[in-house]
């Protein structure tokens, strides 16, 4: 619900800001309307298809004669071939002679242009007895569509259009001038119908905009003049209300190829307090270096917030913090670009905010330099394969490394058999002296009770030491002599006494004796 209700605030602001252009594209929809009921419905436009041969103009009306006489010759000649008929050419060519309005003159005329054709010319003097016979009949189809002239072809459809053009203009002029409302005569009407006058948004956003347009006139009138002329100059005006301040500006030289260095602008950077419109506390100033691919930023303060620690910690990781006062200058450095800011106008706000806390009006002056020594830095221009004027340069062949024949494996002699040391018993060391022998705990009897006699321990059965595996040669070398490898030779065991354990094959394992 939260985010529908955000999206009807949203749509609320969007349409406020577009009223006046709706309320415009309203009228002129209201216009096309009203025209096209007028066309259409009240005065329609009514196409007749009732043209006769003598409204047609001169080619039009010699093509008229060239047919009829040609026409004419093929009756007469069927006629001589084939006899009398009842259909009479003499009364076909008067009908259409008179319907065109053609006299003798015009057949005359005709000849004349069309002299070399001798065909043309013999049918056209076959037609000329029928033309004097119905002269006065051709003359009086002439008289009764005459010539419209210049004025009706001309002057007639151009007074229209004026007349129309000033009926329109009219009541826009009447609008701009007095209002839709404050008309003498149709406002009290509009009034009625739309049941009210102008609102309070539509006249604080007429008030806006007369505002917005004095305030640019006169920082249009307040530029700087400098000794050095600046590659460029803007002058950016932020007024109290417009919500979505944020002017950029491109940065290029006035050569032939309007060469790019850039972008500078201004806009918002921190607002106070709640509500529309935005207070405006801090503005920010930019410039982009194409060829640094940077952006160095100052933070334009007010008073308020320029003493304020928590507000300019906060703001300190957009720029260095300026405080904005009415003159101030600050400069903007890149690799290749210098810009001087300068605050041509500002005004503070007056509210329930802290004094000097946001601005009612700020202008700032804009002007970048290009530093002394620095070229511009254009991209390489990439020349695609086989289309430049030169040949490419072929590419050096390296030729392959040479590697040597792999060579055989080195034949390794068996290892002699190693001679293993004999094994020495441990010795066992006797108690000490006065002290009995001493038993593990599992066998020793409870206190108390006379000790039993043990029968004498019997010697452990004597096992043969393990045999380590014989390993054999490296493997790809032969046996010397043929044949296989004998077994490797034992170590001697030392000689077993009776009673003593044989030695661990594994060595010392840390017995302990009791």
């Amino acid at each position: 619900m939260q985010r529908i209700v955000h999206v009807v605030k949203q749509y609320d602001v969007i349409l406020t800001a577009f009223k006046p252009a709706l309320r415009r594209f309203f009228w002129i929809l209201f216009g096309v309307v009203l025209g096209m009921l007028l066309v259409y419905g009240i005065v329609p436009v009514k196409f007749e298809n009732n043209a006769e041969p003598v409204q047609l103009g001169d080619t039009y009306r010699d093509q008229w004669l060239k047919g009829l006489a040609a026409e004419y010759e093929t009756w007469n000649n069927r006629i001589e071939t084939q006899g009398a008929t009842d259909f009479n050419p003499v009364e076909e060519a008067q009908t259409k002679l008179i319907d065109a309005g053609i006299t003798t003159d015009d057949i005359t005329r005709l000849q004349n242009e069309n002299a070399d054709n001798a065909v043309l010319v013999g049918q056209l003097e076959a037609l000329k007895p029928v033309a004097d016979s119905i002269k006065g009949d051709a003359q009086a189809k002439i008289d009764q569509y005459p010539d419209p002239g210049f004025w009706n072809n001309v002057m007639v459809p151009l007074l229209g259009f004026l007349g129309m053009l000033i009926v329109l203009l009219l009541p826009t002029l009447l609008f701009a001038i007095y209002g839709i409302y404050d008309l003498p005569l149709i406002g009290p009407v509009i009034k009625r119908l739309t049941k009210g006058a102008p609102t309070e948004t539509d006249m604080k956003l007429r008030a806006e905009r007369e505002a917005r347009a004095v305030a640019k006139e006169m920082a249009a009138t307040q530029r700087t003049v400098f000794d050095t002329a600046p590659v460029t100059q803007f002058m950016s005006t932020y007024l109290a209300g417009d919500n979505y301040y944020d002017d950029s500006f491109a940065i290029e030289l006035a050569d032939a190829n309007n060469t790019f260095l850039g972008e500078c602008g201004s806009g918002i950077a921190d607002t106070i307090g709640v509500g529309d419109p935005k207070k405006v506390t801090a503005t920010e100033v930019w410039i982009f270096d194409k060829n640094d691919i940077s952006t160095v930023t100052h933070v334009m303060m007010s008073e308020h917030a320029f003493n304020d620690d928590a507000i300019r910690a906060k703001l300190a990781a957009r720029g260095e913090p300026v405080l904005a006062a009415p003159g101030a200058t600050t400069v903007l450095e890149t690799q290749t670009l210098r810009a001087q800011i300068r605050i041509v106008d500002m005004q503070y706000g007056d509210g329930a905010l802290p004094p000097h806390s946001f601005f009612d009006r700020l202008t700032v002056e804009i002007a970048v330099w290009q530093k002394e020594g620095e070229e511009v830095i254009e991209p390489p221009v990439r020349v695609p394969m086989g289309t430049g004027t030169q040949p490419l340069a072929p590419m050096p062949q390296t030729p392959p490394p040479q590697y040597a024949p792999p060579q055989p494996a080195p034949q390794f002699a068996p290892p002699p058999p190693q001679q293993q040391p004999p094994m020495q018993p441990r010795p066992q060391q006797p108690p000490p002296q006065g002290m009995p022998p001493q038993m593990p705990p599992q066998q020793r009897p409870p206190q108390g009770m006379p000790p039993q006699q043990q029968p004498p321990m019997q010697p452990r059965p004597q096992q043969p030491p393990p045999q380590q595996p014989f390993q054999g040669p490296p493997p790809g070398v032969p046996p010397q002599g043929g044949g296989q490898y004998p077994p490797p030779p034992r170590a001697p065991m030392p000689p077993q006494q009776p009673g003593q354990q044989p030695p661990s094959p594994f060595g010392d394992t840390g017995e302990v004796n009791y």
